[in-house]
């Protein structure tokens, strides 16, 4: 090997060396920026995660709030005494005027009722928002059906007047049940009352 041949070789095999350097040192800043980059990523997660702690805690802190006011804003409804009584009950066919105690068969009819309920004790509470809902129970069988529904808005000393369209009944002796209901603010179980009157036959 000749002297020359001796110094390209050592040129050749400084600037593999050289280059080697260099794509390790860009290596080196390439890993050194990933780390950067890493350490503000959780940095921002670690503020993300304190952020969502905080917020579940004012949610916590808003749902107590809320529940304490509701509580001390709505005070239960105290009834007077007695019970709901059903003062009267009339059911008339549709093609008539005058109540019966038969009806025909598969023919809606018009119901008629008179009721008194439980009132509060506060004469000056708001009316309350009662559902009356009317039951038909067949003897034989015992099958019931209910036959209509009516809100009713009762005040202070009201008897309730209340009539709805009954849908048709088939043959039989029947006997009806009217349920007044009541959602009674501040409480979660609602006041419910059932009357029953006497019989009817449909044909």
């Amino acid at each position: 090997m000749t002297s020359a041949d001796s110094k390209e070789d050592s040129g050749s095999a400084r600037q593999k060396k050289e280059q080697k350097n260099s794509d390790l040192e860009s290596l080196q800043k390439t890993i050194d920026l990933q780390r950067t980059e890493l350490s503000s990523y959780k940095n921002e997660l670690a503020q993300a995660l304190d952020r969502i702690v905080e917020l579940e805690n004012d949610i916590v802190a808003f749902r107590q709030k809320t529940t304490s006011d509701d509580k001390s804003a709505v005070e239960p409804i105290e009834f007077m005494e007695g019970d709901a009584v059903l003062v009267d009950l009339k059911v008339t066919p549709l093609e008539y005027t005058r109540p019966s105690i038969a009806i025909p068969c598969d023919r809606p009819f018009k119901l008629c009722m008179m009721i008194t309920l439980p009132r509060p004790k506060d004469r000056n509470a708001p009316p309350l928002p009662w559902r009356l809902s009317v039951f038909a129970k067949q003897l034989a069988g015992g099958s019931r059906m209910i036959i209509g529904e009516i809100d009713a808005n009762v005040m202070e000393d009201e008897c309730v007047q209340a009539c709805l369209v009954g849908k048709a009944l088939q043959s039989g002796t029947y006997r009806f049940e009217v349920q007044a209901a009541l959602d009674i603010p501040g409480t979660t179980t609602p006041y419910i009352t059932r009357l029953e009157d006497g019989l009817i036959n449909v044909y």
